[in-house]
């Protein structure tokens, strides 16, 4: 459980939390069949954080979410508030929405502000599939399935 749903910190000084509602998804698979959920990301987990990549479109921001494919991590100066006629426009904004929804967390200090990286597995999961995506998209490769 902890690979796969422990990571989040809050502020550079506390302790790693487990992620509440994939917790619940393990333990309601677990308590139900004694044993681990066939998946071990919910699909509803999948599809709200799906979404990343229509926010970088929207922020227009593929650059950052490239960033932490790659590396896994970013720095950025983290906003605590977000004007609606800056939303689009402060760079700082992405970084620190991605922070808010639980796609990063808090690693540490850096010389560039907060650095935030991927907290755990499930969402590492959803960065991979987000990247497979747009390598579909940009090459149009047709993906087939097994039958």
């Amino acid at each position: 459980m902890t690979e796969y749903y422990n990571g989040y910190k809050f502020n550079e000084n506390s302790e790693s939390v487990f992620n509440p509602d994939m917790t619940m998804y393990f333990l309601e698979g677990y308590l139900a069949y004694n044993r681990y959920p066939k998946e071990m990301i919910d699909n509803n987990v999948k599809t709200d954080y799906g979404k990343v990549n229509q926010l970088a479109r929207n922020f227009n921001d593929r650059e950052a979410l490239e960033e932490i494919m790659s590396l896994g991590q970013t720095a950025t100066i983290l906003v605590d508030r977000f004007n609606i006629h800056t939303m689009y426009s402060v760079k700082e904004n992405f970084k620190s929405l991605l922070f808010y929804l639980g796609m990063l967390t808090i690693k540490g200090a850096g010389p560039l502000g907060t650095v935030l990286n991927v907290p755990n597995y499930v969402i590492k999961t959803i960065y991979w599939e987000q990247r497979f995506q747009k390598i579909n998209e940009d090459y149009n490769i047709e993906v087939c399935k097994r039958k």
